[in-house]
């Protein structure tokens, strides 16, 4: 039987201690979501030198958050880029997540800086339609 070919968690970095206490690290965060859907997972994290999967050896791959900049444009952070570049040519799936998508853009030829005008925070909450409500929630949240 041929094994089915896994989606790949790209952690971009480590939490710092205290939130990896309370919350697990990025990688718990979508094994869940992968279990319910019968879906293997490797893990890979470059920040600590593992080698990134070749394209083609992977069905999909979400590149995680970091508490790096990729405006510090770190040797990990830029090789990851180039293996962005690499694997999107040929086709791969990918899903970034805060650093992991102003990674892909930076490394897609978009730009990534700062706002010109400092930080800007907001949160908007949008209630759920009709449809949306009745929809049966897989994943119970954590307080």
């Amino acid at each position: 039987m041929t094994r089915a070919k896994p989606a790949v968690i790209i952690q971009a970095g480590q939490p710092p201690e205290d939130l990896r206490v309370l919350h697990d690290e990025q990688p718990d965060w979508f094994r869940a979501v992968f279990a319910i859907l019968g879906c293997p997972i490797e893990l890979v994290r470059p920040f600590t030198g593992e080698t990134l999967p070749e394209a083609g050896s992977f069905t999909s791959a979400i590149i995680t958050g970091s508490w790096s900049m990729v405006t510090d444009r770190e040797e990990w952070s830029e090789q990851t880029a180039g293996w962005i570049r690499q694997v999107f040519s040929a086709g791969a799936r990918l899903f970034g997540v805060c650093y992991g998508h102003q990674l892909m853009a930076h490394a897609l030829g978009g730009r990534v800086d700062y706002h010109p005008k400092g930080n800007r925070h907001a949160i908007q909450c949008q209630p759920a339609d009709q449809e949306a409500r009745a929809q049966p929630r897989h994943i119970a949240a954590q307080s």
